[in-house]
């Protein structure tokens, strides 16, 4: 059976954050989890469970999320979780310095972790793969809603506003629908700063494609309605990288590593990573 642990990590500013690592006695290679907006690490038991034998998992939760400490659903500024990253980062790389290490990111973690890579240009990572990442929404946000959001921001950054999230297109399974509903660790709401430096960045995001050159996997559901899909081809078609996938899944909705045909993307990224774990 695989070594389980639970503990906290300090942020660059010293916020507590939460974290998790799954060890199997001969691992592959080491993978570290980036969840999206609200949410938190204890949603992936089932991607973790397909690698747990064979990987290295660490997760962890964002500032303002699930067991760790900050606001609900507040940052300062974007930043500060590529800080935290970073410090994650490090951390694992000090457990696992023997080990490849490979990043997912899903949704917001995703736009997190494209961030890192192109800011950070990290020795420590072998490749990437990111799962409907947050690099354009698909429903646009009417004028007079940013208008209003983006005064909070600058006024009453902390207040919360309703993120207008439809659930039912987290995944075309019910049960996970509800059991996001239910969970009492996610919100329905988000702060009015995080909200403005989540739209700032994907302004800019797509100026980060050209500084990466990791290896990487772009995966993305081909009916998500959330993020769109064409925010996920675009970077992908400026990536740098020469070693670079991208994958599409029709019918799939947003939550690709939770959707009820998810084996499919759990063995394609195990494909991925076994070759890339063989010939990097």
């Amino acid at each position: 059976m695989p070594e389980i642990k639970e503990a906290y990590f300090k942020s660059h500013d010293q916020h507590r954050l939460f974290y998790k690592s799954i060890k199997p006695k001969k691992p592959r290679a080491t993978l570290i989890f980036i969840h999206g907006y609200n949410e938190h690490s204890g949603r992936y038991e089932p991607i973790i469970k397909y690698f747990q034998n064979h990987y290295n998992v660490y997760l962890y939760d964002h500032r303002g999320h699930g067991r760790s400490d900050g606001v609900r659903f507040f940052a300062k500024s974007f930043d500060d979780f590529i800080l935290d990253l970073d410090a994650f980062v490090s951390l694992v790389a000090a457990q696992e310095d023997t080990q490849k290490i490979f990043l997912i990111g899903h949704s917001m973690g995703g736009q997190i972790l494209l961030n890192y890579l192109a800011k950070n240009n990290p020795t420590t990572i072998t490749g990437f793969i990111t799962s409907g990442a947050n690099i354009a929404l698909k429903t646009k946000i009417n004028i007079l809603k940013r208008y209003v959001t983006y005064s909070l921001s600058n006024h009453l950054p902390q207040m919360k506003v309703p993120h207008g999230l439809n659930t039912k297109w987290l995944s075309r399974d019910r049960k996970i629908v509800q059991a996001y509903e239910k969970d009492p660790l996610i919100g329905k709401a988000i702060t009015a700063r995080m909200a403005t430096e989540l739209l700032h960045n994907q302004k800019t995001i797509l100026k980060c494609a050209p500084h990466i050159t990791l290896p990487g996997l772009m995966l993305h559901g081909g009916d998500d309605h959330i993020c769109d899909k064409k925010g996920t081809k675009c970077f992908f078609e400026k990536l740098s990288s020469k070693d670079k996938e991208l994958k599409i899944y029709p019918g799939f909705y947003h939550e690709i590593f939770n959707e009820i045909d998810k084996e499919i993307v759990f063995a394609d990224l195990a494909s991925w990573l076994k070759e890339h774990i063989t010939n990097s």
